[in-house]
């Protein structure tokens, strides 16, 4: 009897046991950062961005996810869904002149010909992906879904994609460790590259002839006498689908 009763508490713990370990599994919402844009030629307020790609089946509310760079800066993203197959472009700034809606109109004036996208949002923030080198976006519980290390090697006005369709991989260095070499193949993992290093087929030149006319603020072309310039990407457009 002793050995019954033994036997049956074992097998009610294992019960339990599974069922607590199945209720308290890690869920990683399908997230990835397919692309972002390190350092625009000329003005960057409104001009840095990143975008997220959805590569699930279901639809993902951003509400209470987070850009950071693991240390001290951290970008919160408002409440943006992605559809599966779908992006997201979010839009770094700070300028306390200038409102979240005017760095999503910037963006849409520079790259998507001034039409407006609701996959575009504009953040407030004094985050900064050239003083990041490491960039790491997690959700709203604070688990790291993708990890990002770079070095200071990019070519202004050319973003960095994700040049490989595989999404298993979701960790790429650390900015100790980088393993983003956009100066050619990757060395640690190969993944990320600069437009200059493997020419992406989606990607194209951004047009900066609307940005003056943009919140009433002037971002010049070198020709007129400023310093802005054109950059490459494909931000909304890349191939990433499995």
């Amino acid at each position: 009897m002793r050995t019954s009763v033994g036997l049956a508490a074992l097998a009610v713990s294992a019960l339990f046991g599974s069922v607590a370990s199945a209720q308290f599994a890690p869920v990683y919402e399908s997230i990835a950062i397919t692309e972002f844009l390190v350092t625009p030629i000329g003005e960057e307020e409104a001009r840095e961005w990143v975008e997220l790609y959805n590569f699930g089946k279901e639809p993902v509310d951003l509400k209470g996810f987070q850009l950071t760079d693991g240390k001290n800066e951290i970008c919160n993203i408002p409440a943006v869904t992605i559809k599966p197959n779908d992006f997201v472009i979010v839009v770094l700034g700070r300028d306390h002149q200038r409102y979240d809606e005017d760095r999503k109109k910037i963006f849409e004036a520079e790259w998507l010909g001034g039409k407006a996208d609701d996959r575009v949002v504009g953040i407030d923030s004094p985050f900064r992906l050239s003083r990041a080198m490491t960039l790491i976006l997690q959700n709203r519980r604070r688990t790291p879904l993708w990890i990002l290390g770079y070095k200071a090697d990019d070519k202004a006005g050319q973003s960095t994609y994700l040049a490989i369709k595989n999404f298993q991989v979701r960790s790429y260095g650390t900015a100790e460790k980088p393993a983003i070499d956009r100066r050619g193949p990757d060395g640690t993992v190969l993944g990320y590259e600069s437009q200059d290093a493997t020419k992406e087929a989606a990607a194209y030149t951004s047009d900066i002839s609307k940005l003056e006319h943009v919140g009433g603020f002037v971002f010049k072309s070198k020709a007129a006498g400023g310093t802005c310039e054109p950059s490459v990407g494909s931000p909304l457009k890349g191939d990433y689908a499995q």
